[in-house]
C-alpha cells in the first residue's frame, strides 16, 4: 500500500509569506480586471441603448451586439474564476483530507487483520481513494498554477 505524505517545503513560513504577498497582488490585479470587464460590458450596453438606430444605420448592430455578448461572457467568466480562487482550493483540501483519512483507515483495518466481508471490494475502494486523492492533488496544482493559490496542504499518494 502506498504511503501518503505531505508536500515538502524547505522553509514553510517564508514560502507562506511569499505566497500570501503574491496571492494578494494577483487578487488585486484580478479584481481590477473584473472591474474593467464590468465597465466594458456596461459601456457597450450603453452604446447600444443610446445609439441603436445610428449603429443600425451603419449596418453594425449585430457586430456590436455580438461584442457586447462576448464582453458579458468574459465578465461572467471572471466571476466564475473568482469563485474558483475563493473556494476551489479549500474545497479540494477538504476532499483530499477525507480521501486520505479513508485510505489510511482502510489500510489500518487491513493491517490489524480485520476481516472485510468482501476483500475485492475493499481493495477496489482503497485503490479508488488513492487514485482520487492523487487526481485531487493534480487539480489543486493546476489551480495553483492558474490562479496562484498554494497547493501546500494537498497530500499526494
Amino acid at each position: 500500500m502506498n504511503n501518503i505524505r505531505p508536500l515538502k517545503r524547505h522553509d514553510e513560513q517564508h514560502h507562506n509569506a511569499v505566497t500570501r504577498v503574491y496571492a494578494e497582488k494577483m487578487l488585486s490585479s484580478f479584481r481590477e480586471r473584473m472591474n474593467e470587464a464590468e465597465r466594458l460590458a456596461d459601456e457597450l450596453n450603453d452604446l447600444l441603448a443610446s445609439y441603436q438606430s445610428t449603429i443600425e444605420h451603419e449596418g453594425m448592430r449585430s457586430q456590436v451586439e455580438t461584442l457586447t455578448r462576448w464582453a458579458e461572457r468574459y465578465r461572467h467568466g471572471l466571476l466564475a474564476a473568482d469563485k474558483v480562487i475563493r473556494n476551489g482550493h479549500d474545497w479540494l483540501v477538504r476532499l483530499n483530507d477525507r480521501l486520505t483519512f479513508n485510505y489510511e483507515e482502510l489500510g489500518r483495518l487491513e493491517g490489524e487483520g480485520g476481516r472485510p466481508v468482501n476483500k475485492h471490494h475493499v481493495r477496489v475502494q482503497t485503490e479508488d481513494f488513492a487514485a482520487a486523492a492523487q487526481q485531487v492533488g493534480t487539480i489543486a496544482s493546476r489551480i495553483e498554477h492558474l490562479f496562484g493559490r498554494p497547493a501546500s496542504k494537498i497530500l499526494y499518494v
